[in-house]
Parts: C-alpha cells; structure tokens; sequence
C-alpha cells in the first residue's frame, strides 16, 4: 500500500524543528509559526487561544496539505504586542488551563471512587 507509516504522523524527523517562525515581510506584526507534527485538534485550541488576547488581531491556521503532517498558524498583532509574545502567551495560558483541567478531573475521579 501507498500509505505513509503511522509512526509519521507523531514523530518529528531528526534535524527538524518542531516549530519555525517567519515573519512577514509584508504586513507589520505579523509572522507564520510552523508546527510540525500537529493536526486540527492542535490547530484550532491554539486559534481560538490567541483569539482571547486582545493584542491580536488575526489568528488562523492551515493544513497544507492533508499529508503534510503540520500546520502553519498565522498571527497578527497590534503595535503593543508582537507575535512571538502572543504565541508564548497562549501557549502558558492552554498549559495552566490543562493543568487545571486535569487535577479537576483527578479529583473527581478520587471522590467518585471513594463511594
């Protein structure tokens, strides 16, 4: 068969960068972050993260190409912010939401099982 191992999907090759950043040359305060490795699910919880900070002023993603196993989250900023920052930004914001998240369904799961 013609398909590409599975293994491919989540392994990030050796001597390539999990994420790359371009700035645009066109647009001030706006770059493109490539993920490799990632899918909708990654592409969408990002998105919709940098939609709550109001520094931004355009977040979007893309597949390439359904092969292509990466997305290219584009970023636009106003003039306070850059988005390198709002990138961070969002990525400790969906950590600690997580984070919180999960010790919530822990203990839960630990006051479901005492009954």
């Amino acid at each position: 068969m013609n398909a590409p191992d599975r293994y491919e999907r989540f392994v990030v090759p050796e001597g390539t960068k999990k994420v790359a950043y371009e700035r645009d040359t066109k647009i001030v305060n706006a770059a493109s972050f490539t993920i490799e490795r990632e899918d909708h699910t990654i592409g969408n919880i990002l998105r919709m993260q940098l939609h709550r900070d109001p520094n931004v002023l355009f977040a979007g993603y893309k597949l390439p190409h359904p092969l292509q196993y990466k997305i290219i989250i584009r970023i636009h900023t106003a003039s306070q912010s850059s988005p390198t920052q709002a990138y961070t930004q969002s990525i400790d914001d969906l950590d600690r939401e997580l984070d919180h998240l999960k010790k919530s369904f822990e203990v839960f799961n630990g006051a479901f099982l005492l009954f």
